[in-house]
């Protein structure tokens, strides 16, 4: 995703998917809020997605970027399990 320039924007446990009962691998699913970024640099400011798998610097308005957002939320699913 990041390679192609998108935020997902919603990453938490109820979007990530097995691809098999046994298998290691995940898929991510539902992109209803993803976004495709100008660039690699892109960043954004509307505050979407899952409140308590949102990074903090969305709560004060300020701009924040695909990578950071998703290492946030990557972590919250991560502790959820």
């Amino acid at each position: 995703m990041h390679s192609r320039n998108v935020a997902h924007r919603d990453i938490k446990i109820e979007n990530l998917m097995f691809v098999a009962p046994d298998s290691p691998e995940l898929k991510i699913g539902d992109f209803g809020l993803a976004k495709l970024l100008q660039d690699a640099n892109g960043q954004t400011v509307t505050p979407v997605g899952t409140k308590e798998y949102m990074a903090p610097e969305m709560f004060s308005g300020g701009r924040y970027d695909k990578v950071r957002r998703h290492c946030v939320a990557d972590g919250c699913a991560h502790h959820a399990c």
